[in-house]
């Protein structure tokens, strides 16, 4: 077993705000815990405007989530410090769908550090189901090999994470495979360099139809509440 184990958190309420402040006020806990690593919260209020992408013929997904709380704890301690954090999302009355991942960084420029404060720019999040047919090691293969072409396209991305989804973490949650990240620190860096030609966003939809069925789509702001390292 790994000496840190990774849960994603998948927050959504009836009101936004109250939600929001929810998973801040989860996400500051997990981050007093010394058996916590990193602490990232990624809250759902950003309005990409003509800059949100789907790609065509993309099935629909759902549901949406207003809020996406990340941590990284020592393995000894995961599943009380998970249970906890379930428990105090959904004693104020929302939502939480909970998974256990291993996460794969592909790009950090610079690597990340805590911040007291929303980081700039906007964080991206897609939740993966990939296709029905497609075994799990046939999706992961797939998934890997999109890398090289993900790195040399989205060149406004400082930052490229995927994460494997390994276990449910809450029954009957959605069934979503993966999550991935790119974070552009500045608008600019989202609407001119995520794709910079139609040619390359074309390769891109091409790329990932062998692979991805469907994704539930977040524009976040980013509060880093505690990170340690490369967790």
């Amino acid at each position: 077993m790994p000496d840190t184990l990774n849960a994603v958190l998948l927050v959504r309420g009836d009101d936004a705000d109250r939600t929001a402040a929810t998973a801040h006020a989860v996400s500051a806990w997990l981050a007093g815990s010394d058996r916590v690593t990193r602490a990232v919260l990624s809250v759902a209020d950003v309005d990409p405007g003509d800059a949100a992408w789907v790609r065509p013929g993309e099935a629909p997904a759902s549901p949406r989530y207003q809020a996406v709380i990340e941590l990284t704890a020592q393995a000894g301690g995961f599943s009380g410090i998970v249970a906890q954090a379930l428990a105090a999302l959904t004693g104020t009355g929302v939502t939480c769908d909970g998974y256990r991942v291993t996460r794969t960084i592909e790009r950090d420029e610079p690597p990340r550090a805590y911040r007291p404060a929303r980081s700039p720019g906007t964080r991206y999040l897609v939740l993966c189901n990939f296709h029905p047919d497609l075994p799990d090691t046939a999706a992961r293969r797939s998934w890997d090999h999109h890398v090289p072409l993900a790195l040399r396209v989205h060149a406004g991305a400082a930052r490229y994470v995927r994460s494997w989804v390994d276990a449910l973490l809450t029954p009957g949650s959605p069934p979503f495979q993966g999550m991935t990240e790119l974070y552009f620190p500045t608008d600019r860096d989202m609407r001119e360099r995520w794709f910079p030609t139609p040619d390359l966003r074309a390769q891109i939809v091409q790329d990932i139809g062998h692979f991805l069925h469907s994704g539930v789509r977040l524009y976040t702001s980013e509060y880093i509440y505690k990170h340690r390292g490369d967790a």
